[in-house]
């Protein structure tokens, strides 16, 4: 079997998932435009596989979760940048 990837880009940030069946982890990787690339991630897809999942339903949910991590980390900054704070912390999921 070969990987399945699929990526989108959230708010300045790709966000690619790399399927790999056969070792049943997903890798996740955040690019964002301005504070270059996260640390990768990697989890397991276990349930997912046990579930009857697809490969290519797995790489959907895992980026729709992702996604969805991404766009709320997004609609926090205003008001972290609003505060005075200027930490930036980098987030990976």
């Amino acid at each position: 079997m070969s990987a399945l990837c699929m990526q989108t880009i959230v708010h300045g940030r790709t966000v690619q998932v790399v399927l790999s069946p056969e070792r049943r982890t997903a890798r996740i990787h955040i690019v964002d435009d301005e504070s270059g690339s996260y640390p990768p991630r990697t989890i397991s897809i276990e349930q997912y596989l046990s579930a009857g999942m697809t490969d290519e339903q797995i790489a959907r949910h895992v980026l729709e979760v992702v996604t969805m991590s991404v766009e709320q980390l997004a609609r926090l900054q205003p008001f972290d940048r609003a505060s005075g704070n200027c930490n930036r912390t980098r987030h990976s999921h």
